[in-house]
Formats: structure tokens, sequence, C-alpha cells
């Protein structure tokens, strides 16, 4: 399933991702009509109640991302696999693949080099990630979810 969050979503997008799933963030609502050329099921996520044509959408209230997750809740929690969390890359969507920690010591701060062993990267933009500060508060959130 993949999501398509529209121009007010960004950081909804992100949070999706950051939660393993597939989730395509349009900067402008004319790229929907993209969409409809896509194999695979979507759905479309906004906040504005006027979007019509659109065979699957659902429109959030809040403003705020982590409030936007928990609206989706009852659609996310089926979808969300907990070894996928922390797997996409958040600016491209992309599947993150591992990279040797020797490969990445002149790309990562000394600190972060020195106290983490598993890194990642993004095929597409080249990001580096590593489980950090925020594993934990995605961790809290794959909770409220899950529970």
């Amino acid at each position: 399933m993949k999501f398509v969050c529209d121009v007010m979503l960004g950081k909804l997008a992100k949070y999706l991702r950051l939660l393993g799933l597939d989730a395509v963030y349009l900067k402008d609502r004319a790229q929907l009509k993209d969409m409809g050329e896509s194999e695979e099921p979507w759905i479309f996520v906004t906040r504005s109640a006027k979007v019509t044509g659109v065979p699957t959408s659902i429109v959030v209230q809040s403003e705020l991302a982590r409030r936007q997750v928990t609206e989706l809740k009852h659609i996310l929690r089926p979808l969300v696999d907990p070894t996928q969390v922390l797997n996409r890359c958040i600016e491209c969507n992309v599947p993150l693949e591992d990279i040797e920690r020797s490969e990445v010591e002149h790309r990562v701060p000394e600190f972060v080099f020195h106290h983490y062993k598993r890194f990642r990267k993004c095929s597409s933009c080249n990001r580096i990630y590593w489980e950090g500060s925020h594993a934990k508060h995605m961790t809290g959130l794959l909770k409220e979810l899950l529970d």
C-alpha cells in the first residue's frame, strides 16, 4: 500500500517513511493525476475537504504530524511491520541499504562514528543514517500505533 500525501502534509510523509511505509509527497496537487497510472493501490491523504475525484482519500484534521499519524492509526496498524521501521530515506522514500562502517567515517560526525556500529545509506541521495535518538522517539510512536 502506498500513501500519497498532499502539499500540506510533508511532515506526515516523513513520519510514514520512518514507520517503513511507502509515502509519496506531492509538492503540487497537479502531480496527483500521475498517480492514476500507479499499479500499486494507494491512499490519498489530505487536510482539504474539497478534494474530489480521488477514489480513496482520507482527510486528516490535525495540523500536527504526530496527531495525524494517530488519526490514521486504524489504517496504519495492520500495515506497519516493526522490522521495516527506520528502513526508508525520509527525503527520497527509497529503501535504505546497509553500508560498511569504514565507508562512513569521513561522512558522519566523529562522535557518531565512534558510538554507532550500524549505518545505512540512501542509494538515491546518498544520505547516511544511524539509529540515533530519533529511534527512541519512533519506538514510542510505534507503541502508540500498535497498542
